[in-house]
């Protein structure tokens, strides 16, 4: 293995450990026990950690180094309404042709969910409505916008561990048959109203679980 080949699997490792919150929000990232524990020097570590910072998923701070990063309230804000930017003009692309393959993958998508969601399969249903937005996002065939969206999803990702209760289960469902209906019908100003809701409510629905402690 290539020196860029170990940076890139610290990296990698470092950053899904990061989504999955298995280095939970607030964690010391320091540079000699992470270099043990992938058996490298402290280069590749160190600038993992640069890029994670870039990521947006570190902080580091002089003289007391790097951390697992959480979100302020404006980071929230600016997530949300970024993702809700891009979305808008998928979901726009789509109502403008509605019988396009992306909408019907989004169709077979709610029903899986519904049927899922029917059966307490809640592992698999977790999958399926992250993967709305995946589907959603591919009306978009653009290289830079791809990389903007990519970035957006590592955040949400993360930010679903703390998302997703049985309630949220069915709102989601739900939300998503509602915006999907709207854009197979061409109805571009109810699609983006059903998808402002379905963003305004995961929101509040978040900030109401980190506020009452159920989320940290």
């Amino acid at each position: 293995m290539d020196l860029q080949q170990v940076k890139d699997r610290v990296y990698y490792r470092l950053r899904e450990d990061l989504i999955s919150q298995e280095i939970p929000p607030g964690a010391p990232l320091k540079e000699i026990p992470l270099s043990e524990r992938f058996g490298v020097s402290k280069t590749p570590i160190r600038e993992a950690l640069a890029r994670l910072e870039s990521d947006g998923l570190v902080e580091i701070a002089p003289y007391r180094g790097a951390r697992a990063k959480w979100y302020t309230a404006r980071d929230f804000d600016q997530l949300y309404e970024a993702r809700f930017v891009i979305q808008a003009e998928c979901l726009q692309r789509i109502t403008e042709n509605p019988t396009s393959p992306v909408a019907e993958e989004l169709r077979l998508n709610v029903l899986r969910s519904k049927e899922l969601l029917a059966a307490e399969k809640y592992d698999d249903l977790v999958a399926e409505i992250d993967r709305f937005d995946d589907i959603l996002f591919s009306a978009i065939d653009n290289d830079v916008l791809r990389e903007v969206i990519d970035r957006i999803a590592t955040h949400f990702r993360r930010i679903g561990k703390h998302t997703m209760t049985e309630a949220r289960f069915v709102s989601s469902v739900n939300e998503h048959d509602q915006i999907v209906k709207a854009a197979r019908d061409g109805n571009q100003k109810r699609a983006r109203d059903r998808l402002l809701k379905h963003s305004d409510h995961t929101k509040s629905d978040l900030l109401a679980m980190l506020q009452s402690g159920q989320a940290s």
